[in-house]
């Protein structure tokens, strides 16, 4: 036999791995580059032609859970990082300020805890007018630090409006660094504005000469805030639109499994079984100051019932929640939590608690009752600081961190989450036993109603669907076809071996289902401050996707046959297909632990097909291994003498090659082969030869 053709086939396998390479170098270059410019900007969040937020709350809106899911998942859920400081000092001296004066000028410096960030800081109510830098357009209360002037500091000047005297003022700031990976980090900070009746407005007080200038000397303070019945009143002819309580409440409501009963603005909780017999009565100046709410949450349960106030009652992420329980022997067990993940635990209980006057109880019926009281204003709460404008009080401006529905037009209503469980002890919930609702404290209609967890229940089961395919049964059943081909002998379909197909159909079928549960942690999952074994599992999927990514590459830049480095490359190529399946594997049980310690996903339902069909791959491969012994076509583990004795025996014309299996054909790997992943075989025919395939 001619050897030219063999050379000609040689020059064009180089030209091939060349151009292949070539383009292999280039996506790997746009991915880097994409993910090098995929970082979070305040101006990508405020472009109104993306539309993440709703234009009338543009001036004091943040990036949220219901943004990322609108355009700017990538970035995850935003969390809260103490590490970011707030320092207010007065214009004129450069004095720390603790109370602001209505009227004046001051400087607000935020740090970012020596990362350099871009970042979106506002107020609300929006009763500042921001001087330096300049503010957004249409937004006073609103200043930007763009990605080109990102800094480990933000240093601002801003002049408080003398309409905000005996206001609290929440300065909010979300940032992100370039350097920190695409995550929002945002901190929040209340400061009081002193009014014409305090102490800093009288002669010689620290506001006194600013509260002149505005001219509010000798006025009042804002009003107390209304009662229920009273804005009850002002908003509807009829004199009563809530069902009243039947545990001595104003109102309740029932949706689902739940029952809420509260009361606005009294001076006390009403006394029932569950409210302390001995009660924390505030004063009228403490609850026109700060304003009050007692609520109690019922529901048929053994276990322990649970009340928070969510920023978006749509997700259990950074919420205040209450949660209560009666042990077996009748003990109560009740504590204030602040989740910053789906879930928590005892490590995120807050003991500067904003509840007080609280109880558990349960009664013959089996309903268990668990009740509090808290201030409408109240700094120690996490995300629930300021609730007035939930009540429509005329002393509130603006909305408060998203616990409202930006699009209720007349109502305003309260964002809550709750959950229940049959174990009076803090453990994992189902999902059918927790929920989230918007709440009209007025009329007691819930104006909207999710399902907490359920959104990211579903994610969960989607990402865990497609990587135990993937990586369960695709994968590594591509890596058993070329291993033993042997069984479909000399099939072909369209020129091609069929074996050859059937593992290029998997291959490349798992690689695009894994890339799917890929994308789909990494768009709605936030794995920032999660446990231990949740941040294993997110730098165990990088690494298994960054060992998937490597194998593409090497399969583009694999030397040809007779290579001298041909040998090495077998070696690299085959062995890290193998540990990438192992890593895999052992990521996929891990995950199933999370889901099911984080969602109260059963084991049952996720080990056992998934064990079993691994199981059962291994079986088969050794018993097809033994099976095959002495047959003809039976993989081996590629060798470059094999790729040698293939192409010295091609050169002469085939002699000698019947029954020499391997020997007798080319591999050539483009994810892995023989048992490894994404084996792709450019195929030599051999006319004298009766075992080729």
């Amino acid at each position: 036999m001619n050897a030219r053709p063999l050379c000609s086939r040689r020059c064009l396998r180089r030209r091939a791995s060349q151009d292949e390479a070539g383009l292999a170098f280039l996506l790997l270059t746009v991915l880097l580059a994409t993910v090098q410019l995929s970082v979070p900007t305040p101006t990508f969040f405020l472009d109104p032609a993306r539309a993440l937020i709703n234009s009338s709350q543009k001036c004091i809106a943040h990036p949220s859970s219901n943004t990322s899911a609108k355009g700017v998942a990538k970035h995850g859920t935003p969390i809260l990082d103490s590490n970011i400081t707030f320092e207010i000092r007065n214009s004129g001296d450069s004095a720390l300020a603790g109370i602001l004066c209505p009227g004046n000028d001051y400087t607000l410096k935020v740090a970012y805890g020596g990362f350099p960030r871009a970042a979106l800081l506002n107020s609300n109510p929006p009763l500042v007018t921001f001087t330096l830098p300049a503010p957004t357009s249409g937004c006073p209360n609103q200043v930007t630090q763009p990605t080109s002037n990102a800094s480990t500091t933000f240093n601002t000047r801003f002049t408080v409006s003398c309409n905000a005297t005996g206001q609290t003022l929440l300065f909010k700031v979300t940032s992100a660094g370039r350097d920190e990976g695409l995550t929002w980090r945002y901190a929040a900070m209340s400061v009081p504005v002193a009014n014409a009746n305090s102490s800093a407005a009288a002669p010689g007080g620290l506001c006194a000469a600013a509260i002149a200038a505005c001219g509010l000397n000798g006025k009042m303070s804002p009003p107390p805030l209304s009662t229920a019945s009273e804005v009850q009143h002002s908003r509807t002819t009829n004199t009563s639109t809530c069902t009243p309580s039947t545990l001595g409440y104003q109102c309740m409501a029932q949706k689902g499994k739940m029952t809420v009963h509260w009361t606005l603005n009294t001076k006390a909780a009403p006394s029932n079984l569950c409210t302390p017999a001995s009660k924390t009565e505030l004063t009228e100046s403490e609850v026109a100051q700060y304003g009050t709410l007692h609520m109690a949450a019922q529901s048929t349960t053994q276990g322990y019932v649970g009340l928070g106030f969510a920023e978006d009652p749509a997700d259990m992420y950074r919420s205040d929640i209450l949660l209560g329980w009666l042990d077996a022997a009748g003990r109560a067990s009740i504590n204030t939590f602040f989740a910053q993940r789906n879930g928590i635990d005892m490590g995120d209980v807050v003991t500067d608690t904003w509840a007080y006057d609280t109880g558990v109880i349960r009664d013959s019926a089996g309903i268990t009752t668990l009740c509090f009281s808290r201030r409408l204003v109240d700094n120690r709460a996490k995300i629930s600081q300021d609730l007035r404008a939930a009540v429509g009080s005329s002393s509130a401006v603006g909305g408060s961190r998203r616990l409202l529905d930006a699009t209720a037009q007349e109502a305003q209503q309260l964002g809550l989450i709750w959950a229940r469980s049959p174990s009076p002890r803090l453990v994992q919930h189902a999902d059918e036993d927790a929920g989230g609702f918007y709440l009209d404290l007025v009329s007691g209609v819930f104006v909207e109603s999710v399902d907490v967890g359920k959104s990211k229940s579903y994610w969960v089961n989607v990402h865990g669907a497609l990587m135990a395919v993937a990586w369960g049964l695709l994968l590594p059943l591509g890596t058993l076809l070329p291993a033993h081909r042997w069984l479909l002998g000399d099939t072909k379909v369209a020129g091609k071996h069929l074996w050859f197909w059937l593992h290029l159909g998997c291959q490349w079928i798992g690689m695009a289902l894994f890339i799917a549960g890929f994308v789909v942690a990494f768009v709605q999952f936030d794995f920032s401050g999660s446990p231990d074994v949740a941040e294993a599992h997110e730098k165990i999927g990088i690494a298994v996707m960054a060992a998937a990514g490597a194998q593409v590459v090497l399969g583009f830049v694999r030397p040809s046959p007779e290579h001298a480095r041909r040998g090495l490359w077998n070696l690299v190529h085959h062995n890290l297909g193998r540990l990438t399946i192992l890593l895999a594997w052992a990521n996929v049980y891990i995950g199933i632990y999370l889901a099911h310690t984080s969602w109260g996903a059963s084991y049952t339902e996720w080990v056992t097909p998934i064990a079993i069909v691994m199981g059962l791959l291994v079986l088969l491969d050794v018993a097809l291994r033994i099976a095959g012994c002495g047959k003809k076509d039976v993989a081996a583990p590629a060798r470059s003498d094999a790729y040698k004795a293939s192409d010295d025996n091609l050169a002469k014309g085939g002699a000698g090659n019947e029954g020499k299996g391997p020997s007798s054909y080319a591999v050539s790997s483009q994810i892995s082969s023989d048992n490894t992943v994404g084996a792709h075989v450019k195929e030599t025919p051999f006319p004298q030869s009766k075992s080729a395939v």
